[in-house]
This record gives structure tokens, C-alpha cells and sequence, in this order.
């Protein structure tokens, strides 16, 4: 797991590119970390979407 300045690091470099541009395709990972999305709904509320902003998220545990 990175350490919050690597962290940092990566959030600055991907604001620095991504506010402004649009989403045009995902790939969606099962997996019991991320949120669970099925393909449909990706398709309908994440494609041609914009990036406005870049944030960190604190961690999600297994607990």
C-alpha cells in the first residue's frame, strides 16, 4: 500500500491532466475493494462524463 506522499504525488500529476477531460471507456474489476458497479450502469453514468477534480480517498479495509 502506498505511503499518503506517493499518494500525493500521484494526485497532483493526475490533476494536473485529467479536469477537463472525458471519460470514453472503463474496464470494471470485480473485486471486494471497489464498489460494485455492474457494466450497465458504468456505461450509463461514467462514459462521456468530465473530470472536474482530482482527490485522494482514504483506504478501504477488509474489516
Amino acid at each position: 500500500m502506498p505511503e499518503l506522499p506517493e499518494v500525493e504525488t500521484v494526485r497532483r500529476g493526475l490533476a494536473d491532466l485529467l479536469p477537463g477531460q472525458a471519460v470514453v471507456r472503463a474496464t470494471v474489476f470485480d473485486s471486494p475493494k471497489s464498489f460494485p458497479n455492474s457494466p450497465t450502469d458504468v456505461q450509463q453514468f461514467l462514459y462521456g462524463a468530465h473530470v472536474t477534480a482530482v482527490r485522494r480517498r482514504a483506504k478501504v479495509t477488509d474489516d
